[in-house]
């Protein structure tokens, strides 16, 4: 089915400082070539008025089309992705197919589950684990193997917490398949639970209590990274993101240390979270005005890049030579979640 022509949105300059200047000198590393380490105050709040996700509620990259986002509204609204660029140009919606909107709430991008028989394209899971009144007796993740089609069918796995149903609204995939999903808690004590894998059959998975963490707010989003040699995860609330670092998978271990909290600028209903190649944090809103039609989404820019160093019992993180962030980003972001495709140039649209 062919893709209508995109509409090309007027986004502005974003300027993002970072925290020191960079070496101009030929043998500097661009942005992209070590691993983040540290990030700047958060950027200005813009708009893509085209983009039809005024209620966004979660975002994450395209590995099969690198440079593109994944974004969607939340509760009670069409089972459709919507796709846009660097620039904040919308590109096209996908039409999720075998799936229902009862209350999408985040999404991640990360292989397939085995339980899908070997599908060679990553996938897409949508977060549908909003629960305002903490009363559905179940929360579904509906899995999407990644293409370029308007039309891709859903497959769906079904979830339980193992202590009660509960409102969650942060999802975070490791490329080993494991699933946490992070409890939305008034005074921010966000439990993380988890499922090391998705069965994706009639019967639901346990998601079982895997570590407790202190937050300055509800926790609304998430994002875990699939680098092996850098294990990030993030867990973001209106103001705030929390990042874990780790040289080892993301284990119960990552929670006990104490993450590095990064401010978001003041978003109220700010709700998604990810990261670009260049290491830069890219967040959506949901956004205020009650008349808005388009997405909202703000650049927090890397400050600092470093080469980690991970061997046995810890990691190390060196910082490279004129190690610096962006300095100016255009429009949006460039956006590749998985490191071994980001210099790869996007696919024709």
């Amino acid at each position: 089915m062919p893709r209508p022509t995109p509409a090309v949105v007027a986004v502005g300059l974003l300027l993002a400082f970072p925290a020191f200047a960079a070496d101009s000198s030929a043998d500097s590393p661009s942005a992209s070539a070590g691993t983040c380490t540290a990030w700047s105050t958060a950027g200005q709040l813009q708009e893509s008025p085209d983009v039809p996700a005024p209620e966004s509620s979660g975002v994450a990259a395209s590995t099969l089309e690198p440079g593109l986002y994944y974004t969607h509204n939340d509760a009670g609204n069409a089972a459709e992705l919507y796709l846009f660029d660097e620039d904040g140009t919308y590109r096209y919606t996908q039409v999720i197919t075998n799936a229902t909107n009862t209350d999408w709430e985040d999404i991640a991008a990360a292989p397939c589950p085995d339980a899908l028989g070997g599908i060679t394209n990553p996938c897409i899971y949508i977060g549908d684990i909003g629960d305002n009144l903490s009363n559905r007796a179940g929360i579904t993740l509906w899995v999407v193997p990644e293409s370029t089609d308007m039309l891709a069918d859903a497959v769906a796995c079904p979830l339980v917490f193992e202590d009660g149903a509960r409102d969650a609204e942060s999802l975070l995939v490791s490329a080993d398949g494991t699933v946490r999903v992070v409890s939305k808690e008034g005074d921010g004590q966000a439990k993380i639970y988890k499922v090391d894998a998705l069965s994706c059959g009639s019967a639901p998975d346990t998601l079982k209590r895997e570590a407790q963490v202190q937050l300055d707010g509800p926790a609304t989003g998430g994002f875990m990274s699939d680098d092996p040699a850098h294990n990030v995860a993030i867990i973001r609330t209106h103001t705030s993101a929390f990042v874990w670092e780790d040289c080892a998978p993301v284990g119960a271990s990552t929670w006990l240390s104490t993450p590095a909290k990064y401010d978001l600028g003041n978003d109220p209903k700010g709700e998604g979270v990810t990261l670009t190649p260049a290491g830069d944090m890219l967040t959506t809103s949901e956004g205020t005005a009650v008349d808005r039609q388009g997405l909202l989404f703000r650049l927090t820019s890397c400050s600092a890049h470093g080469t980690p160093k991970c061997a046995g019992c810890g990691c190390e993180s060196v910082p490279e030579a004129g190690g610096a962030g962006l300095a100016v980003v255009v429009g949006g972001l460039v956006f590749a979640r998985r490191r071994r495709d980001s210099s790869r140039p996007p696919r024709g649209i």
